[in-house]
């Protein structure tokens, strides 16, 4: 590994431009960058729009994301847990889906209970094919 990392200090490869698609999108040290010379913009994130729990491969639960969201004063977050078709990131399927909205439920009750604005939000990433299906059987459990 050594000699690898000198080679590349050495002789940079060559770093190739990113497809088309991703043109626009920031790299986490260019928002970092950005968002040091504008602290203020961190005050205006209302919520967080991709969450993933311990129902897939995200490690806390939806109580604990939804703690740490209100210390942070957002107004909502979105679970949205990989769906069965990626079962490398611990993929749900329609039964857990189901499970988890109940869960998204009594967490949302608590909050509502405890006087936060708060509100927990579901989604799914959804894997699609080439054809544009997903990988569920049932899309009414989104409803």
């Amino acid at each position: 590994m050594d000699k690898l990392i000198r080679r590349w200090i050495a002789d940079s490869p060559a770093v190739p431009q990113p497809p088309e698609i991703r043109n626009g999108f920031f790299t986490l040290t260019h928002a970092r960058a950005i968002l040091a010379k504008k602290p203020s913009w961190l005050s205006d994130i209302k919520g967080d729009l991709q969450l993933h729990t311990e129902w897939s491969d995200g490690s806390g639960s939806i109580e604990q994301m939804a703690e740490a969201a209100a210390v942070r004063g957002y107004e909502y977050i979105v679970i949205t847990d990989h769906s069965k078709g990626l079962k490398i990131a611990g993929g749900i399927d329609e039964g857990q889906l189901q499970q988890q909205a109940e869960e998204i439920s009594v967490v949302n009750s608590t909050l509502k209970s405890a006087g936060q604005r708060l509100r927990v939000l579901r989604s799914l990433e959804l894997n699609l094919d080439p054809a544009g299906r997903g990988d569920m059987d049932d899309k009414s459990l989104l409803g």
